[in-house]
């Protein structure tokens, strides 16, 4: 058994285990709040959940790498009243030092005021030179014409994005074979084509996910991961006249690409909403993605220091739920410059296997910082088991001593008695995430949770998707992430939150402390206001509450059978708290 210093000794006397038996019997485990005590977990230490740092952020010297600018002569795209207007094909451009071919990254900006041939893309100098460094051919582009409204509304399907990005496809195609139309530099033999790597910031994540479609669609599989930086997610797909049209695909039920995804949220998006998370959330409940996909909540990040052609800083917007009056643990343009390097440098080295980052690894516990960042981060593995797949009134929680649980809906219109404020759920299709709600004001809560199939065994971890309710006055304010405990100082470890206890079919039972660093267990700012409409009164939680990942590897779980778990149980050491939970699944 292993034993973890300052873990909580829970102790079960005896025959504690036949009158659990009896009460989940009885109950069924669709029982509404109970009266009866918590069961007390075996009489031995707890192990407590471990911190594990996940991704490498060590950077290869960038200093020798040249960022050239180029600009090619303009293509043609056709506009929306028939006319054809001049494309222009600008960006810049940074190879590595060798003969190659080294794989393709290009990223793409986002929408933003000004004329087709403003240097947006240049904003994103800093990135291609790092990633030239580390072995990657990279080019920013000037994605502007798809965004602008100068010439009629832009096409469905990002055709027009479509084009200027085949036209560069087409010019280091040519620059490849030896003939350079522009580029400034000799590209000869240095560029793999048939492996790129797209990122997209801001609406330039419709763009990289549209262009994964087409490709997946013409069967090219040239586009190998995405990688979006708050990004904008309104799927805009062909209609039935036009000739990319796929019939196979209903546009209201496609999937996101089935490609290595990994998305940045920042905390404080003052422009885009944190829309993004429904790609992640989608492809989580869909389950049928053959390629991890990664969800970052970055604490203190707002939308557009990721490039340096924008300079306002939008945490000030209303949007951003961040308070103006107290910028404690915002980060600033150079930080958030570079955490996208080294999530970038790390999500690359997982896609192409050059290094070793234990960032798809089930049996590991998610990072309890990102390096010297603060973020929540979830992921999905190909072939986990819904163990609760959607939270449902038909199937409730069983409560015990002061907990009190019950079937939770945030969404639109919003519930009054839900505050509760996970983002990315307004632009789901059907605006409403099901929750869990357990509550408790007195020590000595637990919840019973059934898990269905029982059979744990060839998996390496569970995951629980929850979070603190930050909008209810149970979770008293404290900063997240806590203080770190400097290792050359004594100090006390972290006080523990929850304690994971899976029971199988004989009662026997196993327990995993969780403590509060945990980063799904986050306390997040934000404030409640009360808005006058026509009729009522609209009562919201201005501020983010993001569901996170809390990854518990089995092997922690030492003397139950895998093979039979019959439920999971929640135990709550404080004296009040409120918890959202809304899936648990069987990973590895």
């Amino acid at each position: 058994m292993r034993r973890s210093s300052g873990s909580p000794q829970l102790s079960r006397p005896a025959g504690a285990v036949s009158a659990l038996v009896a009460t989940l019997l009885a109950l069924g485990l669709t029982g509404c709040s109970a009266n009866t005590a918590a069961p007390e977990v075996p009489m031995v230490d707890i192990p407590a959940l471990p911190a594990q740092p996940v991704w490498d952020f060590s950077l290869a010297d960038a200093d020798h790498i040249i960022v050239y600018d180029y600009e090619l002569p303009d293509g043609e795209v056709q506009v929306a009243d028939g006319r054809v207007v001049a494309a222009p094909v600008a960006g810049i451009i940074a190879v590595p030092e060798g003969d190659g071919p080294h794989p393709l990254v290009i990223a793409i900006h986002g929408a933003h005021p000004g004329g087709v041939r403003e240097r947006r893309y240049a904003g994103f100098d800093y990135l291609v030179q790092q990633l030239a460094a580390e072995g990657f051919a990279a080019i920013s582009i000037n994605m502007t014409l798809n965004y602008t409204f100068v010439f009629g509304e832009p096409a469905e399907g990002e055709k027009w994005a479509r084009a200027i990005f085949d036209y560069h496809l087409a010019a280091l195609a040519q620059a490849n074979a030896g003939d350079d139309p522009g580029f400034g530099l000799d590209l000869t033999g240095r560029i793999d084509l048939e492996r790129i790597h797209l990122i997209g910031h801001s609406r330039g994540g419709e763009v990289v996910n549209n262009l994964a479609w087409r490709d997946a669609d013409t069967g090219e599989g040239r586009i190998r991961s995405l990688l979006h930086v708050a990004p904008t997610v309104v799927q805009n797909f062909t209609t039935a006249d036009d000739p990319d049209f796929n019939p196979n695909h209903d546009p209201l039920a496609r999937p996101f690409p089935d490609l290595p995804t990994a998305i940045i949220l920042p905390e404080f998006d003052g422009d885009v909403p944190n829309e993004g998370q429904r790609i992640f959330d989608e492809i989580l409940a869909a389950g049928v993605n053959e390629s991890f996909a990664i969800v970052v909540f970055l604490s203190g990040a707002n939308h557009n220091f990721f490039n340096r052609a924008f300079l306002v800083d939008d945490r000030y917007g209303a949007l951003s739920f961040a308070d103006p009056d107290n910028p404690r643990g915002w980060l600033d343009r150079e930080q958030q410059e570079d955490f996208l390097l080294s999530y970038a440098v790390a999500f690359l080295a997982v896609v192409t296997g050059e290094r070793e980052v234990k960032t798809t690894f089930a049996s590991v516990p998610q990072p309890t910082t990102m390096g010297w960042a603060a973020a929540t981060v979830s992921t999905y593995l190909p072939g986990h088991t819904p163990l609760i797949a959607e939270p449902s009134p038909e199937v409730a929680l069983t409560a015990y001593g002061p907990a009190r649980v019950a079937f939770a809906r945030q969404g639109f219109p919003r519930d009054p008695n839900v505050l509760f404020n996970h983002p990315g759920v307004l632009f789901r299709p059907s605006r409403s995430l099901p929750l869990y709600s357990i509550t408790w004001d007195d020590a000595g809560a637990a919840a019973a949770v059934p898990l269905t199939p029982g059979d744990l065994t060839g998996h390496l971890a569970i995951s629980l998707y929850l979070a603190l309710d930050s909008a209810d006055e149970r979770n008293p304010w404290r900063p997240s992430p806590p203080p770190v405990c400097i290792t050359s100082v004594p100090c006390s470890p972290p006080p523990v939150v929850m304690v994971v206890t899976l029971i199988d079919e004989t009662g026997e039972m196993a327990s995993v402390a969780v403590n509060e660093d945990a980063p799904a267990l986050y306390h997040r700012p934000g404030h409640i206001e009360v808005f006058e409409g026509f009729d009522e009164s609209i009562t919201e939680w201005l501020g983010w509450t993001p569901l996170g990942e809390l990854r518990i590897p089995l092997d922690l779980f030492d003397g139950v059978d895998l093979a039979t778990v019959t439920a999971m149980q929640l135990t709550f050491p404080s004296s009040s708290g409120a918890i959202m939970l809304s899936a648990i699944y069987a990973v590895g």
